[in-house]
């Protein structure tokens, strides 16, 4: 029941994020229903806990594409990796409003480096130019050969052999000591994160693995409308590092998401 990517077996059968699904028989299309509250839809108007007097009609439009390197599907096959998922196109004209919407909202940019050997360090500077403040950054690693269905693969236990690590800030170290992934320190550090969420053992992180440093007010929600936090990008350049150290020699793809926060004006 719900089978991994590389043929094993999930570590919780009914709450482990789904990773394959399969049809009734071969060759039968599978059918995902999605339910989107539109709540969720954090950092929108829709997301407001207050009153919001709108004088016209507001139409939500969502725009879907096809799934590239993310979702893979194939007729018969227990190895789907050529054809990324169709989604539905909607259509419809959009309703916009001249007057706006301003609030702040979360701004993330994506960085990518290949590296090889045993010691593998990434550093980002950040500046104004990227937002008004740094809040988190989200680290991951991914095996650099990989073919399509797999390229989101970034299993530290079985493929990229991530020892242990640090991570600065400033040239200053942000742990006293090194995270050891075998030793689950990481998923310890990151513990009060996780909980609520589909990560629920360390078995399910490795398998997922990702590392996030935060810098905002220490809340993972949602944040109160048009509150600063983080780092102010204002006062200066950040430097941030991630520091690998792997067992075995291994070429990487090390993929940072930086969120910022800026401001922004919405036309509804």
């Amino acid at each position: 029941m719900n089978p991994r990517y590389d043929g094993t077996s999930c570590d919780r059968a009914f709450t482990e994020p789904d990773y394959l699904s399969s049809g009734n028989a071969n060759n039968t299309a599978v059918n995902l229903n999605v339910t989107i509250p539109f709540n969720e839809l954090y950092e929108s108007i829709l997301s407001l806990d207050k009153d919001i007097m709108l004088n016209e009609t507001l139409l939500v439009r969502f725009v879907w594409s096809e799934l590239p390197n993310i979702g893979f599907g194939a007729d018969a096959s227990l190895t789907p990796q050529t054809n990324p998922v169709a989604l539905t196109a909607p259509a419809g004209p959009n309703i916009a409003s001249p007057e706006g919407f301003s609030l702040l909202i979360p701004y993330c940019c994506t960085v990518t480096a290949s590296l090889t050997g045993t010691n593998q360090p990434v550093s980002l500077r950040l500046n104004r130019l990227n937002g008004i403040t740094l809040e988190r950054i989200y680290h991951s690693l991914f095996v650099t050969a990989s073919v399509a269905n797999s390229a989101i693969y970034n299993n530290n236990v079985a493929s990229t052999n991530l020892e242990h690590f640090y991570t600065n800030i400033n040239n200053t170290r942000r742990m006293q000591y090194d995270y050891y992934t075998g030793l689950n320190d990481d998923y310890k550090a990151l513990r009060d994160k996780l909980i609520d969420s589909t990560i629920q053992t360390p078995n399910i992180h490795n398998y997922n693995w990702c590392w996030l440093d935060r810098f905002d007010d220490g809340s993972f929600g949602i944040l109160d409308e048009n509150i600063v936090s983080g780092i102010d990008l204002n006062l200066g350049e950040v430097k941030w590092d991630f520091i690998a150290f792997l067992s075995v020699a291994t070429n990487l793809t090390h993929q940072s998401t930086v969120e910022n926060e800026i401001q922004q004006t919405d036309n509804y």
